[in-house]
C-alpha cells in the first residue's frame, strides 16, 4: 500500500523549482522515422506562421508559413543524459506558395520540404515523383537519416538541437 496522500501532498510548500530545460537530442548522424500523432495542432507535422519585418519595406511585415516536423529516434546513442527514448528532434522548412495559396513547384522554391520528400521515397532528388501523388499524412512513420547539430538561439543563447539534413535510409 502507498504511503502518498493526495491532500498532504497538495497542502505542503515548497522551496524549489523544477528544471524545464528538455534534454538536447545528441548530435551527429541519425536513423529516425516520422512520428505519427496526428493531432493538427500539436501533432508531429503542423504548419505555423511566423510574421517578421520587411527589410524591403521599412515598418510593414511580411508572413511566412513553416512546416515543422518531428523526427524520433530509437538509438541510445542519440538520448543525451537525463533524455528519454525515443529522443525526438523538429525538421523546419520554409513554405513557398504561389499567389492562389497552392504550393509553388518552380525551380529553387521549396527546397527543403523537397529534400524531405526525397528523403522518405516520395520523390527522387531531382523532384520526379516516385508516387503518383501524396499528401502531409503520407509522411507520418516514414524512416530516413537526419543530421542534428546543436547551435545557440538567436533570443536566448541557449543551445538548441536542429535538423540541418535529411537523407534516404540506404
Amino acid at each position: 500500500m502507498s504511503t502518498f496522500d493526495p491532500a498532504t501532498f497538495l497542502t505542503q510548500r515548497h522551496t524549489q523549482g523544477a528544471d524545464t530545460r528538455v534534454p538536447l537530442h545528441n548530435p551527429g548522424d541519425w536513423r529516425g522515422v516520422v512520428g505519427t500523432n496526428t493531432d493538427p495542432e500539436r501533432g508531429d507535422i503542423t504548419i505555423r506562421t511566423i510574421e517578421y519585418d520587411d527589410k524591403d519595406n521599412p515598418g510593414s511585415k511580411l508572413e511566412r508559413q513553416i512546416a515543422e516536423i518531428n523526427l524520433y529516434c530509437d538509438d541510445d546513442k542519440a538520448v543525451p543524459p537525463g533524455g528519454l527514448k525515443p529522443t525526438r528532434v523538429r525538421f523546419s522548412a520554409f513554405l513557398d506558395f504561389n499567389a492562389d495559396g497552392t504550393l509553388n513547384w518552380d525551380k529553387g522554391m521549396n527546397r527543403q520540404l523537397g529534400n524531405l520528400l526525397t528523403a522518405v521515397g516520395i520523390q527522387n532528388k531531382d523532384g520526379s515523383m516516385k508516387v503518383a501523388d501524396w499528401g502531409w499524412a503520407d509522411l507520418y512513420g516514414k524512416p530516413l537519416m537526419y543530421r542534428v547539430a546543436h547551435k545557440p538561439r538567436k533570443d536566448t543563447g541557449e543551445p538548441q538541437a536542429n535538423v540541418t539534413q535529411v537523407a534516404p535510409i540506404v
